[in-house]
């Protein structure tokens, strides 16, 4: 009877979400969150970032980048922001700059 019969679940699809994430009735740890005074840069990264061609970095693997978006939406303090403003700009292929650029590298570093 077609009336009754079951669908089994699909292989393709995990357990959702929420199950995961709390496991046996643990509760979920928190988000991690971002200081809110870097959350704007934070979101200027995530937006400068966007502007950039993946042809114009180093590395145009989702994993990173994905990587990278998360962390800046996580800074909890200065060095944050630093570490990951030295990161991004160590992604960007030196082709993509001004000639200028290289030279005055040291000074901001």
């Amino acid at each position: 009877d077609l009336g009754t019969a079951q669908i089994p679940p699909s292989p393709f699809l995990g357990p959702s979400a929420p199950s995961a994430a709390m496991g046996d009735g643990a509760e979920a740890a928190p988000a991690p969150t971002c200081d809110p005074l870097l959350k704007p840069l934070g979101d200027a990264l995530d937006d400068l970032a966007n502007r950039i061609p993946y042809s114009a970095v180093h590395s145009s693997l989702a994993t990173e980048w994905d990587g990278f978006y998360r962390r800046n939406q996580t800074l909890a303090r200065v060095s944050d922001v630093a570490d990951q403003l030295l990161w991004f700009a160590s992604q960007v292929k030196p082709d993509a700059m001004p000639p200028a650029w290289p030279a005055r590298e040291p000074a901001w570093r």
